[in-house]
């Protein structure tokens, strides 16, 4: 035990001003001199060790505490700083053994239990952290920082609710403590308790208003919720603190994006990339952005400077694969099928959209919609069944314009039959307003208009019009909003047209399909309960199709060219479509591959691909995209329709049947590769389906070969077309027919 002398006391007190003044290397000097002078006071060297530590002179720490604990064996604060030094250069197992000594030298210290927790937690050993923390606490009751670590320490347990009651207890000790406030705010907010969330935020900057990623955070609570307005808000207030915080910037273009303005967007991302130019998500916005443009190759080139900066983003990956579909650009489409098949086993969180072209997979489908729905849990109460004079459909979707979906849904909601049913629109999206719009406007009970509301409000609006039904006509497409469903908007909730698949969430109860689209031994593919309809497809009385030589002329195509057309998006043709079909016009004599074509590097690519096969460039032709009644109109003038593989063609085929062109198609496992299938049994025409690639080819080469045979084909098409019971007015009442019962089965159970 060291006695100070009355010289000590002076330089010590000395020391100690120095450094209450911030004259740290003052202070040093002192304590250096009383060392030279051979001083025995383990004060001395600890204080010395102590200003080592502010400097991260961590040897020189280690070597003045040694000497202090050789003075004075029980000198806490000296072991705790000491192991604080052992830690700092990965020498652990010192550390640990350090404050075990002590324990048993000493008896256990509250500063020393909780350093001791410090290490377990760095290293990975929770349980250990746990059991530290707590004797740190028993000792120490108001010790908050303690409460502070031990929930963090629940919270890599994966026990977030014990991790929110030691947060709890920091703050009933300290009301201003508010990192524990932050904290609870962050698990609240991975749980999907939003609004309790941002109470707990707004408790925290009530603490401390600078701390700039709660602003953040709110911010993106707001975007979550769809209240677009309050988000920029918050996102804004977090840039008068700090205007150079890039994820705030990034933010921002989110926002604007969400708001369709896309060069705003834009500049708040570059201003971004400006604060922090390797920033993989920023990158990601951009890529997005551009992708939605359709400026793919560009898109791309920013998707994988994202990808180079962070590895893991696989659902930019998955955004690459679609870019590459939409222009036809495979050159890396086989590394694309082995990444895809390899999701079966992971938890990737993707937009199973981007991948159906390339996998046929009912499972990996699922899977993918399962974990993109991970995120959200069932917060809404089901609701009963109210009784009134006609029950109550509701469809919501974001392209109520003029738009596959929509084309299809129209004539669906004429024949409703209104004396039984009142039909509701909701529409969520920034789409265009146009003719199509109006139709729909027109055709139903009532219009709403919710683009601007928040999600909440979306979901109270909805709520009080009592819908029995809604129906979701988006899935995993673009601007859906799938969180609404997840809160509960109708006591019975039906997904369909928009997505081909099951959408692996838990709010849908049904999904509308019929047999041949989900046979029995697939049904485990899908989350949802089926509705059978007998058919999935209605179709109307045979068009006029006088005018394809006409057309046929405007292509610059002899009248006996035989066109093999294919009128799906960009993004379904892969290389095994393009093989068969190459190999096809191979083999047929005055013949051509009919396109659309959705942006120049889609027709250079393919032309490219075609001479690759010993096939002129001069027989891929292609068509640019138009209104659908120019489109009806053109598409009378191919043979027949060739249909692409793992993402079937949908409102394209259907259409080009109703004006009498057949469908060839290829049957496979998945929901999108199913349609073609169930579009031509509901037809009659179950010879038009093929089961392999060979079959495909000789079936189409036959057709080119043998006129005849097409023009049987055609004739039967066109009676087909003229059965009654195929047609929409008698597929609406089937569908009406499956509600009602839905509706009466509901009411029973109330």
């Amino acid at each position: 035990m060291s006695v100070e002398t009355e010289i000590e006391k002076t330089e010590l007190g000395k020391a100690t001003r120095r450094i209450e003044a911030g004259d740290y290397e003052e202070a040093k000097r002192i304590y250096c001199e009383l060392i030279l002078k051979g001083t025995k006071n383990h004060i001395v060297y600890g204080n010395l060790g102590a200003l080592y530590a502010k400097d991260e002179s961590w040897r020189k720490v280690i070597e003045c505490l040694k000497v202090a604990l050789k003075i004075k064996q029980s000198y806490i604060e000296a072991i705790c700083n000491l192991g604080i030094a052992y830690k700092a250069i990965g020498e652990f197992d010192n550390a640990i053994n350090l404050y075990l000594k002590s324990n048993k030298l000493n008896g256990y210290n509250a500063n020393i239990s909780y350093n001791l927790g410090n290490i377990y937690m760095h290293l990975n050993l929770y349980s250990l952290a746990i059991d530290a923390y707590n004797r740190s606490i028993t000792i120490k009751p108001d010790y908050i920082e303690a409460y502070l670590n031990l929930g963090n320490a629940y919270k890599k347990s994966m026990d977030e609710d014990k991790a929110i009651k030691m947060y709890k207890t920091a703050v009933e000790k300290d009301s201003n403590f508010y990192p524990a406030l932050v904290n609870i705010g962050n698990i609240l907010m991975k749980k999907g308790l939003l609004h309790q969330s941002i109470e707990y935020y707004e408790m925290a900057l009530n603490s401390n208003p600078g701390i700039v990623d709660i602003y953040n955070n709110i911010g993106s609570i707001y975007r979550k919720l769809g209240n677009l307005k309050e988000a920029e808000k918050w996102y804004k207030n977090g840039l008068l603190i700090d205007k150079d915080e890039y994820r705030i910037l990034s933010n921002l273009g989110l926002i604007k994006k969400d708001l369709g303005l896309q060069n705003e967007a834009m500049k708040y991302y570059k201003k971004s990339l400006e604060k922090k130019p390797n920033e993989a998500y920023t990158l990601a916005n951009i890529g997005e952005l551009l992708h939605a443009k359709r400026k793919y190759k560009k898109a791309i080139d920013f998707y994988n400077k994202a990808l180079s900066a962070d590895s893991n983003m696989d659902s930019v990956t998955a955004s690459v694969i679609n870019c590459e579909c939409n222009i036809c650009d495979w050159s890396m489409l086989n590394e694309r099928r082995k990444w895809t098949n390899k999701l079966l086993s992971r938890k990737t969180i993707i937009s199973p959209l981007y991948i159906l072209s390339i996998c046929d997979s009912p499972e990996v489908q699922k899977k993918v919609s399962e974990n993109l729905c991970a995120k959200y849990k069932i917060t809404g109460e089901n609701i009963a069944i109210k009784i009134k004079n006609k029950i109550r459909i509701g469809y919501i979707s974001a392209n109520f314009n003029e738009h596959p979906v929509s084309n299809f849904l129209l004539d669906i909601l004429c024949h409703h039959d209104k004396s039984r049913y009142e039909i509701y629109c909701y529409s969520i999206g920034y789409a265009r307003i146009d003719k199509k719009t109006d139709l729909i406007k027109d055709n139903s009970t009532n219009f709403k208009d919710l683009k601007d509301m928040s999600e909440d409000l979306i979901v109270d609006t909805i709520r009080k019009d009592s819908i029995d039904i809604a129906i979701d006509l988006m899935g995993h497409t673009s601007s859906s909003q799938m969180g609404i469903f997840y809160k509960k908007i109708a006591p019975i909730q039906i997904t369909y047209l928009g997505y081909p698949g099951t959408t692996g969430a838990q709010c849908f109860d049904y999904l509308i399909s019929d047999r041949i689209i989900i046979p029995k031994k697939y049904q485990s593919n899908y989350t949802e309960k089926i509705i059978y309809l007998p058919n999935y497809f209605y179709f109307d009385n045979p068009k006029d199709t006088n005018n394809s030589i006409n057309i046929k002329e405007k292509l610059g195509l002899s009248k006996e060219t035989f066109i093999y057309g294919c009128f799906n998006s960009n993004y379904k043709i892969t290389d095994l479509e393009f093989d068969v079909w190459m190999r096809i016009l191979s083999s047929t004599e005055d013949s051509v591959l009919w396109l659309i074509s959705s942006n120049d590097d889609v027709i250079r690519n393919l032309k490219d691909q075609a001479e690759s096969r010993g096939v002129k460039k001069e027989r891929v032709i292609f068509s640019a995209k138009t209104t659908l009644e120019k489109h009806i109109e053109r598409s009378k003038c191919a043979d027949i329709f060739l249909d692409t593989f793992s993402y079937n063609a949908f409102i394209t085929s259907w259409i080009s049947l109703k004006v009498g062109v057949p469908l060839l198609t290829l049957q496979g496992r998945s929901f999108a590769a199913r349609v073609g299938s169930s579009l031509l049994s509901t037809l009659d025409l179950e010879e038009l389906i093929c089961y392999n690639k060979e079959e495909y080819f000789e079936k189409a080469c036959t057709f080119c070969k043998d006129k005849n045979q097409l023009e049987k084909i055609v004739i039967k098409l066109f009676n087909s077309l003229s059965k009654k019971n195929i047609g929409c007015e008698d597929y609406v009442r089937l569908l009406e027919k499956r509600f009602y019962g839905l509706v009466e089965e509901k009411k029973n159970k109330n």
